[in-house]
């Protein structure tokens, strides 16, 4: 047996922080724990015969260990434990190989050590206690330092990878025959299959009429390929409501929706994803993706491509992988849409229950509500779940651009408790494609049928089947493991690659269909592209992750990162060249026959040939035979039976001392109001240079953004938006009013960037619903009625969509069910991405004018609102679109605007209503505001919500009273000489508040001697007229209409358009009132917002926003390094932006173009993982340069070298996941191929050459030895060592512990780098995405002689331009704000931010006056000075 190697690593540097991060999490359950000590160990099977070598021992520790360190990787364990403490060893689980494994082996083989086949890291920790620890102890730590769906503990070091079960082939047949119906029914219940009464019936007739038995293959087939999650049996059913048919199926009355929008849909409900018609637009593309080329400008018509789905039940169990296979089941969606599409932009959406945060009070969290122990709790899903869907899109390369977190956890009046037990983990994409591949062709015999993209695992098992069931917890909890899925973001982009290398191909795209794996693996995806021709499929001839799998798993896993497609013969060795050259794997799996069957036979006994020849003294089995129509082909509806249950609303009843203060401190920390800097700071959101609006605006980068913009071309001013609109709350009182709302808000959001016209939106929808239980599946039809009549009338349709049908939960003997949720993805084409407005003020000439424009006009309802929420109730009333009319007429207003430039700011009234909306403008701009609402016509329904003691007045005698408490507001003397003739007393309900009380006395009792009545009249009168002079304001009447989500916008113009804004709305039919203005800018700046003329609040904006913030900062205290998470919500409540300058010397930037000549090259380097290749090339293409595609492969297989090139730009991303540190595997590929470091040293030694290394690049460029070193010592340039040198500079994880996604601020510093002449000076705004940017030098006195010697050009600003440590303006903690190295004689340059993201205004995150006016980027200089440094004549 080949032996498992161990090499244990010690923490160093920062990094060994985590020891204390285990210590403070463990002490809070172990108090008398005193220390903790961690270590990693990296088990290594190596496949060799013998052990290896001197050399290989080397390696091995040089991949492992720190490069500024010698000793820190040993073969033993450098923690040995004494009699009081605890040794605990925890790692994955080993019943696959894991992602990390994956890219290790990846990193080892480019290394030359191909005996390597896996490597499992595991966290070794030594717990130090007082006294001899016990097993209760030891169980509190292991659950702490753990998870248990994903994890294991190991009592002892890993001995072996083989599995300690191997599953039984699941060979035979189901005897139908001879047991009928019994037979499915224990097959049924044995292998999990979630067939109902009816499924049963079906396919035990079926077989009978057949009269054969299934195989335990083909039953558990059809299991998942006709599961509820695949066949969607509720949408395309027969359903009887009350007990009156329907005269169409949902899916047919949401596919109406079409006729009443334009005809621009160029795909729609038939594909992944669905497609609208879009522009010619010119963009760059390389001359043959099969091997190294130039890029060339091209021009084609783009459409615009969008899809939607969720992974609840996965994320619902283990969340972070649940939502990383979330995120790239629907990316694949987008790859495969037509003939393959481009991967743009994603959205991600999380509905989780009661957070109930120790330590932190939300007065609404009921902390008696159980939770069962199958689900991860709701505050792991908030954390994890957002984690897994952020870290996929990063490494893959798809920037998060929208999205909504929400929780609920509530008991009804009834009793029912309604929570997200089972969460939502929602992803969107938005993506492009070419017109010339919508279509896919048909199958024809002869055909290949292939596979694309990682290895078979045993993984997701069953998870089709598993997440159909009625009321999750209802199956067997090893179900739910096997259900746990891998999601390796690595192998999707290298799948991603060979998919965009064939959309490319210079000869025509070869792929003729293509289908991404999902629910039912490989029987699922095989089957539905061969549909209806057939197809002959091989077991021997799928690549195994694991050699141990059966036929049932082989046909069956749910394994992640893979696609089908069909080509040509003839093609084939076109598609093997890309996949060697991007290092993908391909599988040519099988053959399309034309007999209309899909046959799998289990031939790794006896492997078949490509000529259909193999041992013809065996005859393999066939565990699948099955006829195609038969499995896929029309079936019969099934019916559905379903009885409303209306809600039993009861009346609002709020605090009767509550102040609108006293309202908002409860409603902005509702994580659904609350700020999301915890989501969006951790995801990348520039990535591919294409992102034209992400969510975070203003001079703080506040996430209130409502729509998200991309651009279809680097070179293009057209584009596409999106914008979401959900309002599940609302469905608990009543789900018709919840769709309407969630397609308002939607549109609302949307009409912020300009489209073509509203008629062209599309529209997915996404149904989450606990349909099968009692009154949730007619709840389900009229939501959908709702939303097909709302869509009707405002001209939009839906094209797409997916849903999800078993949204319960069971909790002990409870079932708890989530609330009904449908998410609207609203999307468009942009004909112009620069018109888009942002919620943040931008007020001015000093003061920008506010407007109103209200939706339902004159209605101001409580129920289902985030006020009621926050007080642990419903209420009654829902706020509603009345007038659907009115949103169709305030979109074609606005857009109208925004194309002529009258917008500064806007915004939609939606979650914590109109006062919310306000608050969150003045957030995002960091000024204060002066506003006024008038209330009209308050009716009594909204207005009874109040107990009625607020009716009677306070009655109190003015004698005697003496301001002794310091809230008196008026007493009984007035004037100068004080004169005792006030008619009103006046107190205030707090010291920091304007809101107060009144009382005023009336009494006539001489006029009783005459006439009683007449006295009490003048008694009443007396109080009335003395009262009239205080302002009273009802809050009755303020809360309503502050608090109240009735749909609406909210507008910033200046003074001198307000008159034609006005205008235009009212000219429609709409109301828009004036609000008021912006006040003074910065953090201090006051807040006030007055109801018909009386003050309800006035404070500093900066502490408002506090409130607002402190949800997420309590959620980033969980995720980050608690120390920078509290110095960062310190800077902002005294920020008051970041200021940018451009010397006056700064050279105008221009395209260089010098008419003949040679054009200077440039070669765009990546490596595996590498993602920030194309919007590189766009920099330098921008710039004037020959830019070419280059891969590590083409360098290490010698398909090119580096003689003819000028340049080389070694680009971001993260090159084998990082997996061993930033660019370790990408600097080992380099330094153990002879070829690849013979290649670049000699571009190095060069003098006519420069480099460029952006984030994963100038990691490698430190540990390469380009930049860092020491100058006062001759650098080694020999490149014949194949040992890697000790370098003086290592990029470590940031400080704060995570990824880190900022619009930052840096200061370019004199010195000799040649892409930053004429620059020095400048304080620009610039991305930053990276994990490990903190740069560590070998030592203190390095970095002193590179800094003396001007070796740092860049550093990272604070608001005044200055160097800083602070966080976040330095994202990465790197010492004296370090952001950029360069080498002694400025030709190589190394960057953590990312200027090639920023070449274009357009793509600048916040562009203050006067940098708002700039018709090209600084940052553009950078490249230009490339350009003009290879024009000198020493060059």
């Amino acid at each position: 047996m080949a032996p498992v190697l161990h090499f244990y690593v010690r923490p160093s540097g920062h990094e060994g922080a985590a020891s204390g991060r285990a210590l403070r999490k463990l002490q809070e359950k172990l108090p008398k724990l005193q220390s903790v000590e961690t270590e990693l160990c990296y088990n290594v099977h190596w496949a060799a015969e013998t052990l290896p070598g001197a050399e290989e021992m080397k390696k091995l520790k040089w991949l492992f260990g720190c490069p500024l360190l010698l000793d820190d990787v040993a073969q033993e364990s450098w923690l040995v434990p004494g009699s009081n403490d605890l040794l605990l060893e925890v790692g994955p689980r080993l019943n696959f190989s894991t992602p990390a494994s994956s890219n290790i082996v990846s990193v080892c083989q480019a290394s030359g050590l191909r005996a390597v086949d896996r490597v499992e890291t595991t966290r070794r920790y030594r717990l130090s206690f007082a006294h001899h620890p016990t097993a209760e102890m030891q169980a509190i730590s292991l659950a702490a330092l753990h998870d248990r769906m994903t994890e294991q503990h190991y009592p002892d070091p890993i001995q072996s990878f083989s599995p300690q079960s191997i599953p039984a082939p699941l060979s035979g047949s189901i005897d139908i025959l001879a047991e009928g119906r019994l037979a499915l029914e224990k097959a049924n219940q044995d292998l999990g299959l979630a067939l109902d009464s009816w499924d049963l019936d079906f396919y035990t007739k079926r077989f009978q009429e057949l009269q054969r038995n299934p195989s335990t293959v083909e039953a558990f087939d059809l299991a998942q390929s006709n599961s509820e999650h695949s066949r969607h049996w509720f949408f395309k059913g027969q359903l009887h409501v009350d007990g009156k048919k329907l005269a169409h199926s949902l899916f047919e009355s949401i596919m109406s929706t079409q006729a009443c929008s334009n005809p621009n849909n160029v795909l729609k409900f038939c594909d992944n994803s669905s497609a609208i018609q879009g522009k010619e637009v010119q963009f760059l593309k390389p001359e043959d993706p099969t091997q190294p080329s130039c890029f060339r400008q091209q021009q084609g018509l783009r459409h615009v491509v969008f899809t939607a789905e969720t992974h609840n039940f996965p994320t619902g169990v283990a969340p972070f992988s649940g939502a990383t296979t979330g995120t790239g089941g629907r990316i694949r969606d987008v790859q495969c849409t037509g003939r393959g599409a481009h991967v743009v932009a994603g959205t991600a959406g999380y509905c989780f229950g009661n957070l109930h945060i120790p330590g932190y009070n939300l007065p609404w969290e009921d902390p008696s509500f159980q939770y069962p122990g199958n689900f991860a709790r709701p505050l792991e899903v908030a954390i994890e779940a957002s984690n897994g869907a952020s870290d996929y899109g990063n490494k893959f390369g798809e920037p998060v651009l929208a999205g909504f977190a929400r929780s609920l956890g509530l008991q009804l009046p009834g009793g029912q408790r309604r929570e997200w037990i089972k969460p939502i983990m929602f992803s969107g994409g938005i993506g492009s494609m070419e017109a010339k591949h919508v279509g896919k062709e048909p199958p024809e015999p002869g055909m290949e049928v292939v596979k694309v993209g990682g290895p078979v695992y045993r993984i997701g098992v069953g998870g089709g089947a598993a997440s159909s069931v009625q009321v999750q917890g209802d199956n067997t909890s090893d179900l739910d493991f096997g259900a746990v899925q891998r999601g390796d973001p690595e192998m999707e982009q290298k799948m991603n690659r060979v998919i965009r290398a064939c959309v490319e191909a210079p000869g025509g795209n070869p792929i003729c269909s293509l289908h991404d794996q999902g629910a039912g693996g490989n029987g699922n995806v095989l089957k539905e592209l061969s549909d209806p021709a057939g197809a002959i499929i091989y077991t021997s001839r799928f690549q195994l992750g694991d050699p141990t799998l059966n036929a049932l798993e082989i046909w069956g896993a749910e394994y992640q990162e893979s696609n089908a497609l069909l080509l040509r013969p003839s093609d084939r060795d076109f598609l093997n060249r890309v996949s060697a050259r991007e290092r993908c794997p391909v599988c040519f799996v099988g053959t399309i026959t034309g007999d209309k069957r899909i046959t799998l036979v289990d031939d790794r006994e006896c492997p078949v040939g490509r000529d259909g020849q193999g041992d013809t003294s065996l005859t393999p089995p066939t565990p699948v035979n099955l006829e195609l129509e038969w499995v896929l082909g029309k079936m019969p509806q099934k019916e559905f039976f379903l009885q409303r249950e209306p809600p039993v609303p009861q009346p609002l009843v709020l605090p009767p001392d509550l102040s609108v203060r006293q309202a908002l401190e409860r409603v902005l920390r509702l994580p659904a109001v609350a700020s999301k800097r915890y989501l969006t700071n951790k995801v990348d959101r520039s990535v591919s240079g294409l992102v034209a609006q992400q969510q975070c605006v203003g001079p703080l980068q506040t996430p209130l953004a409502d729509v998200a913009v991309v651009a279809l071309s680097h070179q293009e001013l057209t584009g596409a938006a999106t914008a979401l609109g959900e309002q599940p709350v609302k469905s608990l009182l009543d789900s018709k009013v919840a769709a309407r709302l969630a397609v308002s808000e939607a549109l609302t959001n949307l009409v912020f960037a300009l489209v073509t016209d509203l008629r062209d939106v599309k529209c997915s929808g996404n149904w989450m619903w606990a349909a099968k239980l009692p009154g949730e599946g007619a709840a389900l039809a009229d939501a959908c009625e709702a939303m097909v009549t709302v869509m009707a009338a405002l001209g939009v349709a839906v094209d797409g969509g997916k849903d999800s049908l078993s949204m319960a939960a069971r909790v002990g003997t409870e079932t708890v069910r989530a609330p009904g949720s449908l998410v609207i993805s609203a999307y468009a084409v942009c004909p112009d991405i620069t018109a888009t407005v942002t919620p943040d003020l931008k007020h001015p000439g000093g003061k920008g004018h506010l407007l109103y424009v209200p939706l339902s006009p004159g209605q101001h309802r409580l129920g289902g609102t985030a006020l009621a929420q926050c007080f642990s109730q419903l209420g009654e009333h829902p706020p509603d679109l009345d007038l659907p009319e009115n949103l169709v007429r305030a979109f074609r207003i606005t857009q109208g605007l925004l194309k002529d430039r009258l917008l500064c700011s806007g915004h939609d009234v939606s979650d914590g209503g109109l006062v919310t909306c306000l608050l969150e403008m003045a957030f995002a701009g960091n000024c204060g505001i002066e506003v006024d609402v008038s209330a009209p016509g308050i009716d009594g329904e909204e207005l009874g919500v109040w107990p009625k003691a607020w009716a009677a007045f306070f009655i109190c005698r003015p004698s005697g009273v003496k301001n002794v408490s310091g809230l008196l507001a008026q007493q009984q003397r007035v004037g100068p000489l004080q004169t005792p003739l006030a008619d009103v007393a006046v107190v205030a309900l707090s010291h920091q508040e304007l809101t107060g009380a009144v009382t005023a006395l009336g009494e006539q009792p001489v006029k009783s001697l005459l006439d009683c009545k007449v006295a009490l009249m003048l008694a009443v009168s007396e109080a009335l007229t003395n009262l009239v002079f205080a302002l009273v304001t009802d809050l009755r009447v303020t809360l309503p209409v502050l608090f109240a989500e009735e749909p609406g916008l909210v507008l910033e113009v200046q003074e001198a358009d307000v008159a034609r804004v006005l205008l235009r709305y009212q000219g429609a039919g709409l109301q828009c009132l004036e609000l008021g203005h912006t006040g003074e800018a910065g953090p201090h700046a006051m807040v006030q917002v007055s109801v018909n003329g009386t003050v309800v609040v006035e404070e500093p904006v900066g502490q408002l926003r506090a409130l607002w913030e402190e949800t997420s900062f309590q959620l980033e205290l969980l995720q980050a390094e608690p120390r920078c998470v509290e110095e960062e919500n310190r800077g902002l409540k005294e920020r008051t932006g970041p200021r940018y300058y451009l010397p006056p010397t700064f050279p105008t930037a221009s395209v260089p173009c010098k008419p003949g000549g040679p054009v200077p090259r440039v070669a765009i380097l990546r490596e595996e993982g590498s993602n920030g290749d194309r919007e590189m090339a766009d920099a330098f293409h921008l710039a004037g340069f020959e830019v070419w595609d280059v891969t590590m492969q083409d360098l290490c297989s010698g398909a090119i070298g580096l003689d003819t090139f000028r340049g080389v730009a070694f680009v971001g991303g993260f090159s084998y996941a990082d997996v061993l540190g930033s660019a370790k595997g990408w600097a080992a590929a380099v330094t153990f191929n002879p070829r690849a470091r013979a290649e670049l040293g000699r571009f190095r030694r060069r003098p006519d050459t420069f480099s460029l290394g952006v984030c994963n690049g100038c990691q490698l460029l430190a540990l390469l030895g380009w930049v860092g070193g020491d100058p006062n010592e001759e650098q080694d340039e020999s490149g014949h060592d194949s040992q890697p040198t000790k370098p003086g500079l290592l990029l470590r994880h940031n400080l704060s512990g995570r990824f880190e996604s900022r619009w930052a601020t840096v200061r370019v510093e004199p010195g000799p780098a040649l892409m930053l002449r004429g620059m020095e000076g400048s304080v620009l705004p610039v991305w930053s995405a990276h994990g490990e940017g903190y740069m560590a030098f070998s030592s203190p006195e390095l970095r002193a002689k590179i800094e003396a010697r001007g070796l740092v050009p860049l550093h990272w600003a604070d608001d005044d331009g200055n160097p800083t440590e602070q966080y976040p303006l330095n994202p990465n903690g790197s010492p004296g704000g370090i952001a950029g190295i360069c080498s002694q004689d400025g030709r190589h340059l190394a960057l953590m931010p990312h200027p090639e993201r920023a070449v274009r205004p357009w793509q600048w995150a916040w562009r203050p006056s006067p940098f708002d006016a700039l018709a090209t980027s600084p940052w553009q200089q950078l490249f230009v000075n490339a350009w003009n440094w290879t024009q000198e004549d020493r060059c």
